[in-house]
């Protein structure tokens, strides 16, 4: 666990050079930003907000959208809310209503 620590801290730094690419006006850097997320994993964590505002922009290419939606599913539990929001499979609070919904409080 450890190791993978470290390797994981080794790629913060081009993680956020990554994140910022995806505000880049080109939608090549964009999408190639968005793979090179994917390939990071779970350490890639810190950029969910950063891909789910690039997914987000109306109009965006389908390729960046598909490139999001992959490096969100990449980064694994962390950013399965995230995804599901973009997908419109199911809300945060519908999750939760789900959850609760059938517990009884005060009783």
């Amino acid at each position: 666990r450890r190791a993978r620590d470290r390797l994981d801290d080794r790629k913060l730094p081009a993680l956020d050079a990554l994140r910022s690419a995806l505000r880049d006006s080109d939608v090549n850097v964009r999408m190639m930003s968005a793979n090179a997320i994917a390939t990071l994993g779970p350490a890639a964590r810190p950029a969910v907000s950063d891909l789910t505002a690039s997914a987000s922009v109306t109009g965006e290419d389908v390729q960046v959208l598909r490139a999001s939606a992959s490096a969100l599913g990449a980064i694994g539990r962390e950013a399965a809310e995230a995804l599901s929001e973009l997908t419109g499979e199911i809300a945060p609070e519908e999750v939760l209503n789900a959850i609760f919904g059938s517990f009884c409080i005060g009783k």
